[in-house]
Formats: C-alpha cells, structure tokens, sequence
C-alpha cells in the first residue's frame, strides 16, 4: 500500500520554497515528511500554532510526533523542552536532529541560530473547526520563514522549504488567504487537477485526488458508517464538503451598475447591483466610492455601508461572487477581520 510523500513533490519541484500538500486522513503526510528528514539527515522546524501546543508535545511522549517512527524503526528520537514555545527533537547519540516551536513564539526565536534548518513543517496547516487560530496566522508563519531563512539564498544556498500538510477541512484558512492561493485550490478541486506549480511565484499545491491508503480505508467498518455524511467526504474523499460552492461563477453585467469597489490582499473587487440582487466579480466598473480593506477604518465602513447588504442578500442566495475567495471573504466577514 503506497502512501503519500512530500519528499516527492520536493524532488520534482526542487527550485520552488512552498509545498502545500492536502490529503485524506491516514495518508502518511505527517510521517513520511518526519521520515524522510531522518533518513536524510535532514534538520527540520515542526510548527505547532500555541505556546501550550508546544509544551504538551513536550511533556507528553505520547504526542511526540516521532512515535509511530520509533515504534516502526526501533529509534528513541526524544523532545527536549528548552524555552516556553519551543524545543527540539534528539536522537540516541544526543545529536539534534530538529526544533519545534509555536508561531505565538516568534520573537524567541530570533535569539537561537537555526541556520541548519532545511525545512519547516507545519502540520494541520488548514485549522479543524475545534481548533484556535489567529486572524494573522498567515503572516506569523511567512514571518518565521523570513526568521529562519534570513540571507541564506544569498550566500548561495538552497532556499528554505515550507512544507505546509493538511486535511480538506476549509479552502478558506489563513495560509491559503496569506498565499493568495485559495482560488487556484478551488479551480484545482473543479476540474480535478491533482498538482499545480505556480512557476513564477515557486508555490507547489498538491490536492490528493485519490490514494490507496483512502480506498482501503473506505473497506472499514467506520468508513461505512459515515460514507454519506460531510465528515465521510472530508475524511476519506479529500473534498472541502463543508465548503458551499453554488453562489460562486460567472455572471452577465446586464441590468447590473457598479454600485463601489474595494480593494483586498493587492487585488480589486466591483460590487454591482439589480434590484435587491448582488454581484462581486474583478471586471472593473465605473464607481463613486472606494474602499481599501487592508485599512481597520474601510473594514468597518465598509460592512456597515454595504458589506452586511451583501451578505444577507447572499444568504437569501441573491448573490453571487465571480471567486471563493471574495464569497469567503464576505459571508464570514468577522472571521477575516476584528470588527464588533
């Protein structure tokens, strides 16, 4: 039974800095991308969100991410607490074979050389809906890269990979956002397309279609118990099943007028209106009002001009967005911005 590995994708795309690979449970994600570090003498960066994330790690072997390594391999790689939100990962001569560390912890590490680290991980990169995120999680995490990276490229090394592992919980999550990417993640499930490589910007996705881990876990008594339901779909198919596509796609400007623009991430949207009907779509239009919604002001002027218009017009499904992005955007305001 083959599983999935990163260290593939890594081979193929040497030159890019960013992997994201999303894939059913079980798969191997985790585990393999572990494996390969050790095998490979590899130093790595395991990102946890939480200082506490980090300190439970640490004070529980059981939730040592090596465990199932050492139980396979007969290895002993251990987790060393050294600060609050971070620590490292030795072997049975003492030798330090990776960090952990919390990306509420970043001003720490600034104080610790890890200029020997070849890869960060972050596990869990698409947050399960119990887990605790932070609106900034994103740029927390591209910060850290920067943290660790610092001239390396310059002094003539390989770049830094961030190698970002996931289930299909959400497309919509502060990587994705931060990345700009959750909308080539959309177009990818759509037409089926399992791997992407954004050449000019050195990004790698990859959405696991179909493995064999997944078909023979589908011959389970568990799998044939929720094989119909949105968890079924998450877990076993891979697809984002939580996620409402039917308000997304293209429509005709006819009997349309621009009403505004906002501008978001570097990109501009126009909002048209017919009636009570709405349409957000990136064809520009003629407008007298403008909003920037990278500015705390226009976030809550905005909503409260014509934002919660727009949203509740698409809950009465009179509304549609040219993207997922700017229909996520919009229908989960509060979870994008620190608005009351």
């Amino acid at each position: 039974m083959r599983y999935v590995k990163i260290a593939e994708d890594v081979t193929k795309y040497p030159s890019a800095w960013c992997y994201l690979l999303v894939g059913g449970r079980s798969t191997g994600k985790t585990y393999n991308a572990l494996l390969d570090c050790l095998e490979k003498k590899r130093v790595f960066f395991f990102v946890k969100r939480t200082i506490k994330d980090v300190e439970n790690l640490c004070k529980r072997e059981k939730l040592n991410p090596f465990r199932a390594i050492n139980r396979d391999t007969g290895r002993d790689i251990k987790l060393i607490p050294e600060a609050d939100g971070f620590g490292y990962f030795q072997d049975e001569n003492e030798d330090v074979i990776g960090y952990v560390g919390a990306l509420t912890g970043i001003g720490k590490f600034t104080g610790f050389d890890l200029y020997d680290v070849d890869w960060i991980i972050f596990d869990e990169y698409i947050p399960r809906k119990w887990d605790r995120f932070m609106y900034a999680e994103g740029q927390m995490l591209l910060d850290l890269y920067m943290t660790i990276s610092r001239d390396r490229e310059l002094k003539g090394r390989a770049p830094l990979k961030l190698i970002c592992l996931a289930n299909s919980t959400t497309l919509s999550n502060p990587v994705n956002d931060t990345l700009q990417i959750t909308d080539i993640m959309a177009d990818m499930i759509a037409e089926g397309r399992e791997i992407q490589y954004i050449k000019d910007r050195e990004i790698v996705i990859h959405v696991l279609q179909k493995s064999e881990v997944s078909e023979e876990l589908k011959k389970t008594a568990f799998y044939k118990g929720v094989s119909n339901t949105v968890f079924g779909s998450m877990a076993f198919d891979n697809t984002f099943a939580s996620d409402d596509f039917s308000l997304i796609g293209k429509q005709s400007l006819k009997g349309f007028r621009c009403k505004c623009a906002f501008t978001y991430n570097n990109m501009t949207f126009y909002v048209y209106r017919s009636g009570t009907r709405y349409y957000i779509s990136r064809s520009p239009g003629m407008y007298k009002r403008s909003y920037d919604l990278d500015s705390a002001i226009d976030q809550v002027i905005f909503y409260n001009d014509i934002g919660v218009d727009i949203r509740y017009a698409a809950l009465e499904r009179k509304a549609m967005f040219e993207s997922y992005s700017v229909y996520d955007l919009i229908i989960n305001y509060k979870k994008h911005f620190k608005i009351t």
